[in-house]
C-alpha cells in the first residue's frame, strides 16, 4: 500500500545502506564481502612495490581502516574475515603484495604496538572492531537515546543479559562486552530516581553481592537509591539491617544539595564517558614504553630511514646470516671486506667501511660512537643540550644506519663501486636537510657546531625574565593559594588563607591517595571552597599555578565525574568565588604544603604555618618578589 501510494519500490534484506550492509540474523562473512572485496581491489591496484614500506603502512593507516570503521562501529565480524584482511595487510605492508608472503618479517604482534613500545603502530582489525563493539556495549548501558532505550528493552532484563535467544544482527557483538561495561563502571547518584537500589553497582559494588543474595531473587528487587535519600541526606530503614561495612559505604558517598541527575561512568575516565580511543586503550595490553622508541621517530627524519633502525633492533634486517637461518643456502660473506660472513653486527659495526664512517661521524659530532648495539648508539648524545643538537645528533646515527644499508644493496644488486668519501658525502647531506627540518630550537653557544654542518641555526625566541609578585586581596576578599603535588601514583593537595593584609587564616593540607596531578590540583580547589563556607568566609579570590585546572571554573564537563557532587556542593554554599592564574614562583607555600600532605593521613587544617613555610610566607607579605626565568 505505502508503496503504491508514495511510487517506490518494495526491496529486500540483505541490501547495502550508506555503504554498511542492512541483513537479519547472526553476522557472516557473506553479507561483508562487497567490503571485503573493495579493501581487496584498492590494495591490489595500488603500486605497493614503488613506495617504501613506511609508505605502505600510512596508506593503510589513512585509506584502509577508515574503509571498514563505519561497518565496525554497528557489527562484529566473522573472526576468519578480519584474520583474512590482516593477512592481505601483512603481505601488502611487506611485499607491496596481498598475495606475496615476505622471506623475513618482524611478527605482527610487534608491528602492531604503539611507536612507544617499539611497533609500527598499525591497528589490528580485530581489536579495532572489539573497541568499537565495547563502545556500543557502554552506549547500550549509559545512553538514554531512543536507540539505547529499545535495545535496554529487547536485550536485557533488569540490566542483566537475557538468556533468551535473540534474533539481532548487532547484539552478537554487544552481548560480548556488556558484563566488560558493568564490571569497569559505576553509577553515580544524583537523585536517585534512576538506579536500582539492589542489582546496580553504586557502592562500587552491587548491594545483592555485599550482602550477599541469591541470584534467583533479584529479579524481585526494583527499590531505587531514592527510596534511602530523604532532604538530601541518607535515611536508612532499620528494617533492612544492613551490616556496618556496607553502611560505611553508603554514607562515605556525597549526596548533591540540590537535583543532579544519576550519571552511569566508565571508572577508567576523567570524566566518566568512554571514546573509542579509549576502548582501544583498555583491550590492549600495556607494557613499559622503550627510550630509543621515542627518539627516532622525529618529522625532521625520513620514516624510510627510521625503519631501518627499527628493524634492526628487532634483529630483522634482510642480511645472509638472517636469510640462512630461514633455510636459504647461500654462500655468505661481507660485501665491503670480502672477509668474514654477513651478518647485521658485522655489516653496521664490525666491518671497516662501517668503522670508518663511524668514526668520521664521531669526529664531525665530537663524541665516540659505542658500538656494541644499535640502542647504545643513542649514548652518545649529551645529556644537557638544546633540542636541535639533540636532533643532528639522532639524525646522524639514523641516516648513517641508512646510507650503510643502502650502500650494501647497491653493492649486492647494482654492481655499484661503493666509496667511503661518497657515503661521507651523503651522510653530510642527510644530516644537513633533517637539522635544516627540526623543530628544536639551540642555545648562543651551539653556533660553531651548526656552522660546522652548515646547519640553519633556529634560535629560541628570547623572553623576558618575567617578575613575579603575590599580591593581597582588597576588602572583603580574603585570598587562598592551592596547589597539588603527585609522587609516583600518590596525589595530595594544600592550600593557604590570608586576608588583605597577607596574614594567615589557616591553611590545609590533605593526603588524597592514588590520583592524577589534575585531580590533585581540582579537590585542593574543592577542600578550599569547602572550608571557606565552614568559616563563613564568603568572598574567595582562589589562586592557583594550573591553568589547566582553573578552566573548571568555566566548564564543568571538566570536573572528574568522580568528585561531581562534592563539586556541586562546594558551589551552592554561599560562597562568591573568583579565580585567577599565578606562575609557580609565586605559589610556594600552597606547593609546600601540597608536598606535605603526602605525609598526611587525612584532610588537617592548621592554624599556625609549618616552619618550613616561614621563609616563603614573609617574603609574599612584605612584597618581595620572586623571578621566572625563560
Amino acid at each position: 500500500m505505502l508503496a503504491g501510494l508514495l511510487g517506490f519500490t518494495a526491496g529486500t534484506i540483505p541490501f547495502i545502506y550508506l555503504r554498511c550492509s542492512i541483513f537479519k540474523g547472526k553476522p557472516k562473512a557473506v553479507y561483508f564481502q562487497s567490503t571485503t572485496d573493495k579493501i581487496k581491489s584498492k590494495l591490489s591496484t595500488w603500486k605497493g612495490t614503488v613506495l617504501s614500506i613506511m609508505g605502505r603502512i600510512q596508506l593503510v593507516k589513512s585509506i584502509i581502516h577508515g574503509m571498514l570503521v563505519y561497518s565496525f562501529h554497528v557489527y562484529m565480524w566473522p573472526c576468519h574475515l578480519l584474520k583474512l584482511l590482516d593477512s592481505w595487510l601483512k603481505n601488502f605492508i611487506w611485499s607491496g603484495d596481498i598475495l606475496t608472503k615476505k622471506v623475513y618479517t618482524v611478527s605482527w604482534k610487534v608491528l602492531c604496538q604503539p611507536w612507544s613500545l617499539g611497533g609500527l603502530d598499525v591497528k589490528p582489525y580485530r581489536l579495532i572492531n572489539e573497541s568499537l563493539m565495547l563502545k556500543l556495549a557502554w552506549k547500550l548501558n549509559s545512553s538514554d537515546s531512543q536507540w539505547s532505550i529499545l535495545c535496554r528493552h529487547r536485550f536485557l532484563c533488569n540490566g542483566k543479559l537475557s538468556h533468551s535467544y535473540v534474533k539481532s544482527s548487532v547484539w552478537a557483538g554487544i552481548k560480548m562486552h556488556v558484563h566488560t561495561v558493568l564490571l569497569h563502571s559505576k553509577w553515580i547518584v544524583g537523585s536517585g530516581n534512576v538506579i536500582n537500589m539492589w542489582t546496580d553497582n553504586w557502592l562500587g559494588e552491587r548491594l545483592v553481592d555485599l550482602l550477599p543474595i541469591d541470584h534467583v531473587l533479584h529479579d524481585g528487587f526494583n527499590a531505587k537509591v531514592e527510596d534511602l535519600i530523604v532532604a538530601s541526606g541518607w535515611n536508612i530503614p532499620a528494617t533492612l539491617n544492613l551490616p556496618t561495612h556496607v553502611l560505611d559505604l553508603v554514607h562515605a558517598l556525597v549526596l548533591p544539595v540540590s537535583h543532579l541527575p544519576d550519571t552511569f561512568a566508565w571508572l577508567h575516565s576523567s570524566d566518566g564517558n568512554l571514546t573509542s580511543k579509549q576502548a582501544f586503550s583498555f583491550l590492549k595490553l600495556t607494557a613499559l614504553s622503550l627510550d630509543w622508541s621515542q627518539l627516532i621517530w622525529r618529522t625532521s627524519i625520513p620514516p624510510a630511514h627510521s625503519f631501518i633502525f627499527w628493524r634492526l633492533f628487532h634483529g630483522k634486517m634482510l642480511t645472509e646470516e638472517n636469510l640462512r637461518a630461514r633455510g636459504c643456502v647461500i654462500v655468505s660473506i661481507c660485501c665491503y671486506c670480502l672477509k668474514t660472513d654477513e651478518t647485521s653486527d658485522q655489516l653496521f659495526f664490525r666491518c671497516l667501511f662501517a668503522i670508518r664512517l663511524w668514526t668520521w661521524l664521531g669526529s664531525k659530532l665530537n663524541c665516540n660512537f659505542d658500538t656494541s648495539s644499535v640502542v647504545s648508539l643513542l649514548s652518545c648524545i649529551p645529556i644537557a643540550c638544546s633540542s636541535q643538537v639533540s636532533d643532528i645528533f639522532i639524525a646522524g646515527i639514523v641516516h648513517a644506519l641508512h646510507i650503510i644499508w643502502i650502500s650494501h644493496n647497491s653493492s649486492r644488486f647494482s654492481s655499484d663501486v661503493v666509496t667511503l668519501h661518497a657515503s661521507q658525502v651523503r651522510l653530510h647531506t642527510s644530516i644537513v636537510m633533517s637539522g635544516n627540518l627540526s623543530i628544536g630550537k639551540c642555545l648562543p653557544v651551539d653556533r660553531p657546531f651548526f656552522y660546522s654542518f652548515s646547519v640553519s641555526a633556529h634560535h629560541r625566541q628570547t623572553s623576558d625574565i618575567i617578575l613575579v609578585l603575590w599580591k593581597a586581596p582588597s576588602l572583603p576578599w580574603l585570598k587562598v593559594n592551592t596547589d597539588g603535588s603527585v609522587i609516583g601514583n600518590h596525589a595530595a593537595c594544600g592550600g593557604l588563607f590570608r586576608d588583605h593584609l597577607g596574614t594567615l587564616l589557616g591553611a590545609f593540607t590533605c593526603n588524597i591517595g592514588t590520583d592524577t596531578v589534575f585531580n590533585s590540583k581540582v579537590m585542593g580547589y574543592i577542600i578550599a571552597l569547602e572550608f571557606a563556607a565552614e568559616k563563613g568566609w564568603n568572598h574567595i579570590w582562589l589562586e592557583s599555578d594550573s591553568t589547566s585546572a582553573l578552566m573548571v571554573f568555566h566548564n564543568l564537563s571538566l570536573v572528574p565525574i568522580l568528585m561531581r557532587n562534592r563539586w556541586h556542593n562546594a558551589h551552592h554554599r554561599g560562597v562568591q568565588v573568583i579565580s585567577s592564574h599565578i606562575f609557580r614562583e609565586g605559589n610556594c607555600c600552597s606547593d609546600k604544603l601540597a608536598s606535605m600532605g603526602h605525609a598526611a593521613h587525612d584532610t588537617i587544617w592548621l592554624t599556625t604555618l609549618p616552619p618550613a613555610l616561614n621563609y616563603d610566607f614573609f617574603r609574599d607579605k612584605v612584597g618581595m618578589p620572586n623571578y621566572r626565568f625563560p
